[in-house]
């Protein structure tokens, strides 16, 4: 007897009473319903998991207080219309320590090659550079014009230089360059000589076809990224100023990966080669660090908010159904009371 009061008691709290199947009417109206609506309740449920299955990346921000650290430079630069033998590639910091590029100076197969001219030129020019001193009446010198090097370089105008590979560098403020001329310290000054190459004059036409500071992580964007610049004129010195932003990410199973992301403000003018006057043609890249670090971490999203979102789904999708169903139906009905109506009278 206990058992039959308790049941009655629990059936009061019934929140979905049933009606007999009897008095149910099945419609077309209500059969689309259905139909759409369990559609529309399977894409969300899809797009609910897949949500729920993907990573949460939560971003935070903190001053950076590393010391000592290195930053790699990872270079892709096309010079189309400057051979590889009149560039010169140059890195240096605040320090004033200067950088030596790894891997650099692969040629484009633009034109015709001399590599013995190039060697020939090279050896000068490293002899003076050690002693200080700028390459000017290069016709005076023996070596160059027993060997015939102005002709020989001369065909290799039509050359072009790709330069690939990576720089290691202090973490500091600095700076590294693409310029025509041999580079060397003068009174603890840095130049670049371009004599050698008389009334010559430097297309910058250049593409860079990648350029990052560290590396890659899910979702880095690189600016400078196919940056194609077609120079209209010669003697321009192209200047990209770099603000870089120390960069951690952290993934799923532990590792972490220590990079960079950077923005970027673009500048040319033109400058006199001969005198050097505004400045030296070339492309320079200048670099500063941000002292704050962006850390991501990845973390897998709530089970429970998952759940609680499918419930949300279902739930709204089945009331709302509910009400366009009802809303058909009693309409329907009505119009066809006023054609009944109609036909009577």
């Amino acid at each position: 007897m206990q058992t039959k009061d308790l049941v009655s008691t629990l059936k009061r709290f019934d929140a979905y009473p049933k009606t007999l199947e009897d008095f149910r009417i099945k419609t077309f109206g209500g059969g689309a319903v259905t139909v759409i609506s369990g559609l529309l309740m399977f894409i969300l449920f899809v797009s609910e998991l897949s949500f729920y299955l993907s990573t949460e990346v939560t971003p935070e921000l903190y001053v950076d207080t590393s010391r000592g650290q290195k930053l790699r430079i990872n270079l892709d630069v096309l010079f189309p219309k400057l051979p590889c033998v009149y560039l010169s590639i140059d890195a240096m910091d605040v320090s004033g320590e200067q950088q030596i590029p790894i891997n650099e100076g692969q040629e484009e197969n633009l034109g015709d090659k001399s590599h013995e001219a190039k060697e020939i030129l090279k050896d000068v020019r490293e002899a003076y550079r050690k002693k200080g001193w700028a390459l000017s009446e290069v016709d005076n010198i023996k070596q160059c014009t027993r060997e015939g090097w102005k002709d020989k370089l001369e065909t290799q105008r039509n050359e072009g230089c790709l330069v690939t590979g990576h720089l290691e560098v202090n973490k500091v403020a600095g700076n590294f360059h693409f310029a025509p001329g041999k580079s060397f310290q003068q009174h603890h000054v840095h130049v670049h000589d371009l004599q050698p190459f008389g009334s010559t004059q430097f297309n910058l036409t250049h593409h860079i076809r990648h350029l990052s500071f560290g590396n890659e992580y899910p979702g880095i964007t690189h600016p400078l990224d196919g940056t194609a610049v077609a120079a209209e004129e010669t003697g321009i010195m192209y200047q990209y100023f770099v603000k870089i932003v120390p960069t951690v990410y952290r993934r799923l199973n532990g590792e972490v990966v220590n990079t960079n992301q950077f923005s970027v403000t673009k500048h040319k003018r033109v400058v006199r080669q001969v005198t050097g006057e505004h400045g030296l043609p070339g492309v320079f890249v200048l670099y500063e660090f941000s002292p704050m670090v962006v850390q991501y971490t990845e973390n897998r999203r709530s089970f429970m908010h998952f759940l609680t979102g499918l419930c949300a789904i279902v739930g709204g999708i089945f009331t709302v159904a509910g009400l366009i169903d009802s809303m058909i139906y009693h309409s329907s009905r009505a119009l066809q009371k006023k054609i009944d109506l109609g036909k009577a009278t």
